[in-house]
C-alpha cells in the first residue's frame, strides 16, 4: 500500500494533489512545528492582469507561540479576512475560461461558519474538497490518531508503520533529511515524485509550477488536469 504525508497546506500547489492520486493512503500531518517562511499558510496565484508575475493568499491566523505546532493554528475570529481572498481569487481568475470550477470551493470554504476554526481542520477539509472534484480515490488519516513520537524521518516511518503502508510517496525537499536505505531498512520503498517531471513533459507554461491548484482549475478544463495528473500512474 502507497502512504503519502504531508502537513495541510491552504489551497495547495498542484504536486500535492499529484501525490495524493499516487496513494492509496494520504496521512495529514499537523502534530510539527509551524515554519512562518513556510508554505503552509500562505500560496502563490496570478496577479490580475500579469499571469507571468505571482502574488501570495495568506490566511490571518490568531496570534500564537512562535513554536507552535500546526494544530495549535486557528483561523482568525473575523468574516472580513474570507471576503477579501474571495475577492483576491475574483481579481486574478474572474475572467477565466474555467473560474466557474472554482465556485464550489469558494462556497464552500469561504463563509462566515469556518471562523475560529483550526487551521488545520480548515485547510485538510479544503484539500478533501478538491479531491473529490478531481476524483482523487484514497483514505484519509489524520496523525493525531496515530500517537506520533518520533521526529521527520522517523516520524514518518512511524506513521507508514501504523498505518500498513509498504512504499512511501516523498516530496523531493525531503531528501535533505531521509535517505532510501532508512526506509529500506525498515521494509519500506520510498518512491519521490516526479511531479517537475510531469510539468515538464505537459509543456506546461512555465508560470503554474508553484501556483494553486485554484490557478490550473480556472485556466483548465478539469479533464486536462486529470489527465496530466493520473498520467504516470
Amino acid at each position: 500500500m502507497k502512504v503519502a504525508i504531508h502537513q495541510p497546506n491552504f489551497l495547495p500547489w498542484m504536486g500535492y494533489f499529484y501525490k495524493i492520486a499516487q496513494c492509496n493512503t494520504f496521512v495529514f500531518f499537523d502534530e510539527v512545528e509551524y515554519t512562518k517562511r513556510s508554505f503552509i499558510r500562505r500560496v502563490k496565484i496570478h496577479k490580475p492582469h500579469k499571469i507571468d508575475e505571482d502574488k501570495y493568499l495568506i490566511v490571518p491566523l490568531q496570534k500564537h507561540s512562535d513554536f507552535a505546532d500546526i494544530s495549535e493554528l486557528k483561523l482568525l475570529a473575523s468574516f472580513n479576512w474570507q471576503r477579501k481572498i474571495k475577492a483576491q481569487i475574483y481579481q486574478s481568475y474572474g475572467k477565466a475560461p474555467y473560474y466557474f470550477q472554482l465556485e464550489s470551493i469558494l462556497d464552500t470554504f469561504f463563509t462566515d461558519i469556518w471562523r475560529n476554526d483550526s487551521f488545520a481542520h480548515f485547510s485538510s477539509e479544503i484539500i478533501k474538497h478538491v479531491s473529490n472534484i478531481l476524483a482523487l480515490d484514497c483514505k484519509w488519516v489524520y496523525s493525531n490518531n496515530l500517537n506520533v513520537t518520533k521526529h521527520k524521518a522517523e516520524a514518518n516511518i512511524e506513521i507508514i508503520k501504523k498505518v500498513g503502508g509498504s512504499d512511501y510517496i516523498s516530496g523531493l525537499g525531503a531528501k535533505k533529511y531521509q535517505t532510501k536505505d532508512q526506509y529500506l531498512n525498515q521494509g519500506i520503498k520510498i518512491i519521490y515524485s516526479d511531479y517537475p517531471t510531469l510539468f515538464r513533459d505537459n509543456n506546461m507554461p512555465s508560470h503554474f509550477m508553484n501556483k494553486s491548484v485554484i490557478s490550473y482549475l480556472a485556466w483548465y478544463k478539469l479533464e486536462q488536469i486529470q489527465e496530466m495528473i493520473f498520467k504516470h500512474q
